[in-house]
C-alpha cells in the first residue's frame, strides 16, 4: 500500500461507520458500534464519556493496536486518505511513532525505567531519521525544550524515576512530537495530575497545536478538561458517539440528556437541597447487555416508546442521537 500523502484541505483521520468487537467463547460483544469522526489539520477534538464506553478502544484501533480478542470489524479508518484498516504491519510500524502518535495515561507505560531518557528520545528519533548520534542528541535537547524542561542538557543522563510525574509526561509529549506527526491521540495523559501540573500541560499543548499544526485527539472522561483545549467535542456512550460539536455549542448548549447530564454532575456545580452533588442515576450498560434503540433509554429522564428505535444523526456542525433533545440552554 502506498503511503498516505498529507492533505493540507482535507481531514488528516476520517473514521467512517467503524465497529470494534471482541471475540470470546461466549460469542462477539460489540464495544464500539457505528462511530464516525472528523478530525482536521491543527484541531483539537475532544473525546469524552465515562469509564467503558470506548474512548481508548477508539485510539488503539486507529493507532492499529488493538490486541485479539479485540478487531475492528467493520468500517474505515482514513489517515490521510489511507485506510489503517488495511495496512501490514510493516506499513503501521512505518506511521507510528513518525506521522502517528499516542500519549498514554501513564507516561511509565511509554517510558523504559532501565535506560535514561537521553536514551529513548534518540532511539526513537533515529528509528525515523538517518542521522548522527551527535545529531540526534542536539535534536533530543531541542525536544525537551519544546515541552518546557528545562536544562536539557543535564536531564537526559537521568532516569525516568528521576523525574516528577508532570515531566515524565512532558517527556511522553516530547516523544509524542519528535517527527512533528500529522495525527497525535492523547489518552488521558493529565488525569494524574495534580490541577497545577496539569493547567500547565494543557497551556503547552495547546501551543504546540498552533504552533506545529498536528491534529490531536485529547480522551477524556472530564469535560471541564477538554473545555479550554477543545476545538470541537464529542461526546461518547456505550460505544456509540451521541452529540459532537463545536466546544462552546456543546457546552452551552447540550442537546442529548447524557451530555447535559455530564456537565450537571460536574463536582464544581452546587449541591442539590440535600447536600449531594446532582448524578446520572443507573450504569452504563455492559458488553454482554447492550440496549436496544437509545442506549441511554434506562438512565433518561426524557425516554419514552420512540427510544426502542435508535434514534438518527441529527444536525450538521452541532449532531446528536436523540429523538427528544434539549433545544434550551444548559441551566434554564
Amino acid at each position: 500500500m502506498t503511503s498516505p500523502e498529507a492533505d493540507q484541505d482535507g481531514p488528516v483521520l476520517d473514521i467512517r461507520d467503524v465497529s470494534i468487537v471482541f471475540d470470546t467463547a461466549g460469542g462477539i460483544l460489540p464495544a464500539v458500534d457505528g462511530l464516525n469522526l472528523r478530525v482536521n489539520r491543527g484541531e483539537v477534538l475532544g473525546l469524552v464519556g465515562e469509564s467503558g464506553s470506548g474512548k481508548s478502544l477508539t485510539g488503539f484501533a486507529i493507532m492499529g493496536a488493538l490486541d485479539p480478542p479485540g478487531r475492528v470489524a467493520e468500517g474505515q479508518i482514513l489517515f490521510c486518505g489511507a485506510d489503517l484498516t488495511q495496512m501490514s504491519d510493516a506499513e503501521l510500524r512505518r506511521l507510528r511513532g513518525n506521522r502517528l502518535a499516542m500519549i498514554l495515561q501513564d507516561p511509565m507505560l511509554t517510558l523504559n525505567p532501565t535506560l535514561t531518557i537521553g536514551t529513548q528520545i534518540i532511539e526513537a528519533i533515529r528509528a525515523h531519521r538517518s542521522v548522527s548520534q551527535s545529531e540526534a542528541r542536539a535534536l533530543a535537547v531541542q525536544a525537551m525544550q519544546t515541552v518546557g524542561i528545562g536544562e536539557p542538557e543535564r536531564r537526559l543522563s537521568s532516569y525516568p524515576h528521576e523525574y516528577s510525574g508532570g515531566m515524565r509526561q512532558r517527556v511522553a509529549i516530547a516523544i509524542a512530537l519528535l517527527h512533528t506527526p500529522d495525527l497525535i491521540i492523547a489518552d488521558e495523559p493529565t488525569t494524574a495530575l495534580d490541577v497545577t501540573v496539569q493547567a500547565q500541560i494543557l497551556l503547552e499543548v495547546r501551543r504546540l497545536v498552533e504552533a506545529l499544526g498536528s491534529a490531536w485527539i485529547w480522551i477524556s472522561h472530564d469535560l471541564s478538561v477538554v473545555a479550554g483545549l477543545a476545538d470541537r467535542i464529542a461526546v461518547m456512550y456505550a460505544g456509540r458517539i451521541v452529540e459532537e460539536g463545536p466546544t462552546e455549542a456543546v457546552l452551552r448548549h447540550p442537546k442529548h440528556p447524557y451530555t447535559r447530564g455530564l456537565l450537571q454532575s460536574a463536582p464544581e456545580n452546587p449541591p442539590l437541597d440535600d447536600g449531594k452533588l446532582w448524578q446520572i442515576p443507573g450504569s452504563a450498560p455492559s458488553l454482554a447487555n447492550r440496549v436496544t434503540g437509545c442506549r441511554f433509554r434506562p438512565r433518561c429522564p426524557r425516554a419514552d416508546e420512540a427510544c426502542g428505535t435508535q434514534p438518527p444523526d441529527q444536525g450538521q456542525q452541532h449532531r446528536f442521537a436523540c429523538w427528544h433533545a434539549y433545544d434550551e440552554a444548559l441551566g434554564q
